[in-house]
């Protein structure tokens, strides 16, 4: 398999994460999305990162990506199939959500000054702000977020957090100390370690 990735990405990193913890293994080749270069091209037209080339075609967006890793090593579900399925995907979308906010303000802080439109970027952060005092009020004490054991919850938002550190100007650490802690602990795994976003 062949994995298109960004090193600054955290939708590449939930995958390369996923991966790692699955014990599966894909060359990673970086490319710039925004350059769309032809060999991205050639395998998403989207011009987006993460794409995972398997045998049976390349396959788009890491949530496609890691429900087809899920079909293709059941022996570490980070999706279960039942019970606490859906408490996971809701945080997955909830970590999604706060990545894609950080996204659309990192976007719109790269345009010139006289086109930066400064209501939208005020309504993203006040997502981001909700979605984190949310997750602060709702930190189990617990080293995972579900079930005692790594799943995507816990990689989807331990990328969304370390993406606010990379993006996000405004300091959260503070303000949400057992998320801080939380996130600080999850980072320490070798999964983690070996995804650190680079610019």
């Amino acid at each position: 398999m062949k994995l298109f990735i960004s090193l600054t990405s955290p939708f590449s990193r939930k995958v390369r994460i996923a991966m790692r913890e699955k014990q599966l293994e894909a060359e990673e080749i970086v490319v710039n999305p925004w350059e769309s270069s032809a060999e991205l091209l050639a395998v998403n037209p989207l011009s987006q990162v993460p794409v995972l080339v398997t045998t049976d075609g390349p396959i788009f967006d890491s949530c496609a990506i890691i429900e087809y890793l899920e079909d293709f090593d059941g022996e570490i579900n980070l999706v279960p199939l039942c019970g606490s399925r859906w408490p996971v995907l809701r945080w997955m979308r909830l970590a999604d959500g706060i990545t894609e906010a950080c996204l659309t303000c990192y976007l719109e802080n790269k345009r010139p000054a006289e086109q930066r439109n400064d209501e939208v970027k005020q309504r993203q952060i006040a997502k981001i702000e909700r979605a984190l005092q949310w997750t602060e009020e709702r930190m189990p004490d617990a080293e995972f977020l579900l079930n005692e054991r790594l799943t995507m919850a816990d990689i989807s938002l331990g990328c969304a957090l370390s993406y606010l550190n990379l993006r996000y100007k405004k300091g959260w650490r503070k303000e949400r100390p057992r998320l801080a802690r939380w996130h600080r602990k999850i980072s320490q795994r070798p999964s983690f370690k070996a995804t650190e976003p680079v610019e």
